[in-house]
């Protein structure tokens, strides 16, 4: 049974909705879909080789790997939405004397509206933007 104890599963923003302050929304729908493709694939190839039961075997193959879906993607995709959330706190600060510094900050830097403040966000994001879901998968499941 998956660690709710509910048989059901939610991914994409059924589980972590988001807001648009990280442009990581759909990033994290297809990462959900990848990894839930290759544990399902690596119950299907287990189950070629079980002897016990298929239904009881295929059961608790299943349960097991929503186990380490959950395990995988609950992490990254929390940040994410916690990185959304900062971000809309430093994209829209009320005027005052914070949001003047800021904007100070990071016109002194060389950062302007202009310039969409992309090179501080991705410096932010690099432990996001480099994360291999796909690689840790594998290891999970033995693949790697």
């Amino acid at each position: 049974m998956p660690p709710s104890g509910i048989r059901y599963l939610e991914q994409g923003d059924a589980c972590h909705p988001t807001l648009p302050y990280q442009a990581q929304g759909a990033a994290m729908a297809a990462e959900d879909g990848a990894v839930l493709g290759m544990l399902m694939g690596s119950v299907v190839e287990r189950i070629d080789t079980q002897t016990d039961s298929l239904d009881a075997t295929l059961g608790g193959l299943i349960s097991e790997s929503l186990y380490v879906y959950e395990d995988l993607r609950k992490a990254p995709t929390t940040a994410n939405v916690n990185g959304a959330l900062r971000n809309r706190g430093a994209f829209h600060m009320r005027d005052g004397i914070v949001q003047w510094m800021r904007d100070f900050v990071l016109g002194y830097s060389g950062m302007t509206r202009e310039t969409d403040w992309i090179g501080l966000m991705s410096r932010r994001q690099s432990h996001t933007l480099s994360a291999d879901p796909m690689q840790e998968c594998k290891k999970r499941i033995g693949r790697a």
